[in-house]
């Protein structure tokens, strides 16, 4: 357009600083879109790297979750193959022992017959003590007519030693000392031999007769 008069010079300035001022706001538009743009493409671009480290995350997660069912799949079967081997060896005892009779062959003919009284000739035991008469001795002076002086009741006692050992003997002992003399032996306690019986009595008792019977005189009364 030609410039007919410089009258018109202050408007074709006005539109030219218009037109330029309109450019610099296209400009900035278009830069301002295009950082938007960027930054939604950014965006995005960080949603799908967030998306696939979530999804290697899962994917890590899900096979370790199958590695360990996998090895507990294999534990149980092993577990179960054993415990199948187990229930195969107990079927079989089972069914041996259900083979084979109560009482094997012989047992009631021989071993009944040594096991069948663990105590021995119990009636053998009760002779023995029956036939073990001792003479009672009380340590009283005079010594009374149906007893014994110590140096009597001493043989007596002795007599048997050799035949039985304490644990017969001692209960026949212990029965015929009476009165006095039963308190002297008090202080032995619940346990002692027959020879601590005559040790303690002996102490107290040694040389101590009320007549003057000698041994072969003590026999013969005792076979009477």
């Amino acid at each position: 357009m030609a410039i007919e008069s410089w009258m018109d010079f202050p408007i074709l300035v006005t539109i030219v600083i218009m037109t330029r001022s309109k450019v610099d706001e296209i400009v900035e538009a278009r830069q301002k879109h295009r950082q938007i743009q960027r930054e939604r493409e950014q965006t995005e671009i960080d949603k799908l790297i967030q998306g696939q480290y979530d999804l290697e995350k899962e994917f890590k997660e899900a096979t370790t979750q199958k590695e360990r069912l996998t090895q507990q799949l294999n534990d149980n079967a092993e577990k179960q193959t054993n415990l199948l081997r187990v229930v195969e060896q107990l079927t079989e005892k089972v069914n041996k022992l259900e083979t084979q009779p109560l009482h094997p062959k012989g047992f009631m003919t021989s071993s009944s017959q040594n096991v069948s009284n663990p105590f021995g000739n119990l009636s053998t035991s009760f002779q023995v003590k029956a036939d073990i008469d001792i003479g009672k001795f009380s340590g009283t002076e005079p010594t009374p007519s149906d007893e014994l002086n110590f140096d009597q009741w001493c043989i007596d006692v002795k007599s048997y030693q050799s035949s039985y050992p304490d644990n017969i003997l001692l209960p026949a002992v212990r029965k015929s000392i009476v009165g006095k003399a039963k308190s002297v032996i008090r202080h032995l306690g619940p346990s002692y031999t027959v020879e601590e019986v005559i040790s303690v009595l002996t102490q107290e008792y040694e040389g101590v007769a009320s007549s003057d019977v000698s041994f072969k005189d003590f026999y013969q009364l005792k076979q009477e």
